[in-house]
């Protein structure tokens, strides 16, 4: 995938099964079939995942995060924070692992869960005067 051209990602927010690619080169249109987006929306896009979140909200219903060119999936607790972004970081060690990281401004907050949490960690910001992350980078 290093060479492949940058594509554009079109995501209806009725569509059910799959979404579209554009390839603004080759003029072309690929379509990605996914499991079934049925009662979800697209919350976001962080690390390459398209973050699917529920219509309904249900409690027991997890964020689900969809790669929409492998189709691998992840799937973390549900958050009852609205965030003002999320970015999806990979950890290699100690075992390969993904961690989400949140913020949100209201309450401003600092957010993490790891693959595998049951629940996120919440860090509180004390003394802010700044808006919320464009981008983050963890070391």
């Amino acid at each position: 995938m290093a060479s492949q051209a940058p594509l554009i990602l079109l995501l209806s927010p009725y569509a059910r099964r799959s979404c579209y690619f554009y390839n603004i080169f080759e003029c072309k249109m690929y379509k990605a079939l996914f499991p079934s987006f049925v009662g979800k929306f697209c919350a976001g896009i962080t690390g390459g995942y398209l973050v699917m979140d529920d219509k309904n909200e249900k409690a027991d219903d997890p964020l689900w995060l969809v790669n929409p060119i492998t189709i691998d999936e992840l799937y973390f607790p549900r958050l009852t924070n609205l965030l003002d972004c999320i970015f999806l970081v990979s950890v290699p060690k100690p075992r390969g692992e993904f961690m989400l990281i949140g913020f949100s401004m209201i309450p401003p907050v600092l957010l993490f869960c790891r693959t595998g949490d049951v629940q996120w960690t919440t860090y509180e910001i004390q003394d802010h005067d700044f808006g919320p992350p464009i981008d983050g980078a963890v070391f």
